[in-house]
């Protein structure tokens, strides 16, 4: 269960990542490499494209990875 400091932390996060999605798109998600795993977390857990978010999830993470990323990633991203 959330809190509201925590849902508040959620909202900073998520309203910030709204002013900034479409030049990390594409400037920082375009391409990976072995060591940018951190990298491919981030992305996956930010970018709402379907198709981008299962490229990353099949190369780069494990299923307990995946359920936390997909917690995150309904809390912060939004439909445009």
């Amino acid at each position: 269960m959330m809190g509201i400091q925590d849902q508040n932390l959620i909202q900073c996060i998520k309203d910030n990542w709204l002013i900034r999605k479409n030049i990390w798109k594409k400037f920082h998600f375009n391409s990976f490499d072995k060591n940018h795993y951190d990298k491919a977390m981030i992305a996956y857990i930010l970018i709402d494209n379907q198709q981008i978010r299962l490229n990353i999830r099949q190369k780069w993470l494990n299923n307990q990875q995946i359920e936390q990323a997909d917690i995150l990633n309904q809390c912060l991203t939004t439909k445009d």
